[in-house]
């Protein structure tokens, strides 16, 4: 079915039963089928042609779709485009704010602004550093009740900024920002990119 022919034809109700198993799959379904119309009228059906548009354009383009917001536009254009904008999701903004990064109430946009300013724009770098904070938001940096001993990022904690508020989650001390971000992001992000490897 993973074909824009077959996709396009299909009605409304058989994407909905397709994507059903996503969640929200009333709004997925007519969110694709938005995404095809875009892709058709716009570039013929190829999604190279597509991909060849220059990033900021394209970006523009997604996020004027109804139903497709900055991190379904980032994710297409990082995961599947291989251009460098870096999905700012839950995982990563959680995982940064409690390591002084970020502060805890950063936007998508100020989060990502902060990770563009402070990387190297590199798709590949951005696709396997999103997995990995993803991952360790997945198992380890929980919203709830985070496990930092056993957190691989946890010789990277400053525990100045974190303070264990009860058993269900963390309140954070405001870490020492420069317009709301902390001024120790670019050596921080270095090293834990340096510790990967």
């Amino acid at each position: 079915m993973l074909n824009h022919e077959k996709l396009s034809s299909a009605s409304l109700s058989n994407l909905e039963f397709l994507v059903r198993p996503a969640g929200f799959f009333r709004q997925k379904a007519r969110t694709i089928r938005n995404f095809l119309r875009y892709l058709e009228t716009s570039h013929g059906r190829s999604l190279s042609a597509m991909f060849s548009t220059p990033g900021e354009k394209l970006r523009r383009e997604l996020l004027a779709l109804k139903g497709l917001g900055p991190e379904t536009a980032d994710a297409i254009l990082l995961y599947a485009g291989g251009k460098p904008f870096f999905v700012a999701d839950a995982y990563s903004r959680r995982v940064l704010a409690r390591h002084g990064l970020l502060e805890p109430t950063a936007s998508y946009s100020e989060a990502q602004q902060v990770l563009h300013e402070h990387l190297p724009a590199s798709a590949a770098l951005f696709n396997e550093f999103h997995a990995l904070l993803v991952e360790a938001g997945k198992r380890y940096c929980k919203r709830e009740v985070p496990r930092c001993e056993a957190c691989p990022l946890e010789p990277f904690l400053n525990h100045r900024h974190v303070a264990r508020a009860d058993p269900k989650g963390f309140a954070f001390a405001k870490p020492p920002a420069v317009s709301g971000v902390s001024g120790r992001v670019g050596p921080t992000l270095k090293r834990m990119e340096i510790y990967h490897h």
